[in-house]
Formats: C-alpha cells, sequence, structure tokens
C-alpha cells in the first residue's frame, strides 16, 4: 500500500507537505515518524489526563487511611478495641466479627502490680498478632522505699493467638523517662516502635523506645523534643513515619521517618502553620510524602463562651521528603 491510496481510503485530503515527504524519504521512515508523533501526542494527553487523576487518587487514599488511623482490624476483617472503662487487675480485649456491630470478650491482659491502668492503646500487624501498651505506676506504694522508686510506667504485651492469651507485662521506660498516653506501631519487618509523652506544666516531652525482638528485649528511651498528639504510620514503600505537634502555639508538625528499620532517622517539617494544628498524620504515596492533619484559625468569635473550636481537614505534600512542601489545602469532604 502505497502513502497516496492510504489517504484516500480514509477519505483525507492530500495535503502538500506530506507529499513532498513522501517523494524525498522512504516510506517506512516517513511511517515510523508519523507513528512517533502520535505516540507523542497520546502520551501528552495521558500525562495530563493521569496527573489529575493521579492527584485525586492519592487524596482519596490519604483520607481513607486517615479516616480509619484508629481502627484495629486484621486480614480477616475482625475488629478489635478496648471497653470505654478499664483498670485494676485487667485489661479486657474486645472483637467484633459482623463489622463492628456487636463485640465480645476475647480476652484479658493482666496488668501487673498496678492498681491501675490507663490510656491504653491496641494495634494489629499483618499476621494478626496484637500488641498492647498502657500507663500505670512501676509498683505498688507500700513502703516509703516504694514511694520514692515508683515512676509513670510504660507497659507492654503481646498475643500471638487473636487476643486469647497475652505475654507478661514489660516495662520500656524507666525513671527518667515517666510517661502516659502511649502509642504503639509494628512495621512490616517486625520492628517494634513505642512512644509516650513525659507530663510537663505546658507540654510535656515525648520519647521514643523500640524492640527487634518482638518486645522481648528493648533498648534505652531516646528523648525526642517537647510535643503532642504523637502518631506512627507506614507509606506504600515501607517508610516509618512518626509524626507530632510541636511548636509554642501547637502550629509545628514534625515528621520523622526512617528507612532503615529504625536504624536510622531523619526529621522535617513544613515550618509554621497559621493555625492551631492536631492530629497529624504522614504517608507515602507513589514516592511523594504526604501529610494530613486537623487545623484550626483562632478567631474572636471562637473566644466567645460556650464556643467550641471549629476545625477543618488540610493536606500538603513533598516530593523530595520532606525537604520543599506545596501549599497547604483544605479537603472538603461532601
Amino acid at each position: 500500500m502505497n502513502f497516496h491510496r492510504a489517504h484516500l481510503r480514509t477519505g483525507i485530503s492530500e495535503n502538500p507537505f506530506r507529499v513532498y515527504l513522501s517523494k524525498t524519504i522512504s516510506l517506512p521512515l516517513y511511517e515510523s515518524l508519523r507513528s512517533f508523533k502520535i505516540a507523542y501526542l497520546l502520551t501528552l494527553i495521558f500525562l495530563l489526563l493521569f496527573s489529575g487523576w493521579g492527584r485525586k487518587g492519592d487524596i482519596s487514599l490519604l483520607l481513607k487511611e486517615y479516616q480509619s488511623k484508629d481502627k484495629v482490624t486484621n486480614q480477616r476483617g475482625e475488629i478489635y478495641k478496648l471497653p470505654s472503662l478499664y483498670g485494676g487487675e485487667y485489661i479486657t480485649i474486645l472483637k467484633s466479627a459482623d463489622g463492628g456491630k456487636t463485640f465480645q470478650e476475647v480476652g484479658k491482659v493482666k496488668t501487673n502490680l498496678t492498681y491501675s491502668a490507663w490510656g491504653a492503646d491496641l494495634f494489629c500487624d499483618r499476621k494478626g498478632d496484637l500488641y498492647l501498651v498502657w500507663s500505670g505506676m512501676s509498683i505498688i506504694s507500700k513502703t516509703e522505699e516504694d514511694l520514692l522508686s515508683q515512676f509513670k510506667a510504660i507497659f507492654f504485651s503481646h498475643s500471638k493467638d487473636g487476643g486469647k492469651t497475652w505475654s507478661p507485662p514489660q516495662i520500656v521506660n524507666d525513671k527518667d523517662s515517666p510517661g502516659h498516653n502511649p502509642k504503639v506501631f509494628v512495621e512490616t519487618g517486625g520492628n517494634i516502635y513505642v512512644s509516650w509523652i513525659s507530663p510537663g506544666i505546658v507540654e510535656g516531652t515525648i520519647f521514643l523506645n523500640f524492640s527487634r525482638k518482638g518486645g522481648n528485649s528493648w533498648g534505652r528511651p531516646q528523648e525526642i523534643r517537647k510535643g503532642v498528639d504523637i502518631n506512627f504510620s507506614q507509606g506504600d514503600d515501607g517508610t516509618v513515619f512518626f509524626t507530632y505537634v510541636g511548636g509554642e502555639y501547637e502550629n509545628i508538625i514534625f515528621v520523622s521517618y526512617t528507612q532503615s528499620q529504625g536504624k536510622h532517622w531523619e526529621t522535617v517539617t513544613p515550618g509554621e502553620f497559621p493555625m492551631m494544628v492536631k492530629e497529624p498524620y504522614a504517608t507515602s504515596i507513589r514516592g511523594k510524602f504526604y501529610l494530613i492533619f486537623q487545623g484550626f484559625t483562632p478567631s474572636i468569635s471562637a473566644l466567645l463562651p460556650g464556643s467550641s473550636p471549629e476545625y477543618h481537614l488540610y493536606y500538603t505534600l513533598s516530593k523530595d521528603r520532606g525537604v520543599h512542601w506545596e501549599k497547604v489545602k483544605e479537603i472538603r469532604i461532601k
């Protein structure tokens, strides 16, 4: 088939430039150039469409992760939670097999010698193993010596059978790093991270500890900085994120991340926000760092009696691992 007949069949009128090309270069070369041009245009169209869709898809995934960050679910869809009231000698573990409609007791965690337990956090890894941390006094004060030596301890326990039985509780902090409201997280590689906040007059000091041996042994607690609202997460590339809020006005989000199973950490921040922020969550999606959080801009009306802060949802992203961040955008949930 020659060039002329091909265009007659498609009903396209002759183009002088095309006729000139057909006479000066070989047909296979011309067809290759034309195919390249078409492929190039299709690629541009695809990239334009895909870039817009990709960003929207990323935000949808980010929002889904954020909304389910506090839900404890295994691979079978079973949901675990703690009762609204707990403490004393045991912490009861509840499980639902019907999507959260009903919960039944599945096991109990012994709280050691403490007279009370509070601020517990529960986590389920991809294997279905459960991890629990909570706050309590290190020992019961029976003597003056006990009173002087006790501190607000962070306890850890682990279950390998879906919450039926639990390992003996271990204390992961010491007298120099007392704390409350701990968070526990287990990355895909099996390392266990626990963070907590040491009480302060205005804001406490954040501590971090981790175990590479399934929680059987722990390192020395590491002091991070003053802050609140600690959170863990893991991105699609395996990066583990540790986020928290700091700053005098609680308007700075710090994002610490590791790609070496906790051996080396980098800490980045988008800087100060023109608002108070809370509950930050960071992750990596298709090579980009995403940060989602709730923000509140103080106003005169918010200071009136009976009024409460109205927080909105925002996000920002970085394409160079936190060196530069894009302008913050609000996420409007329809």
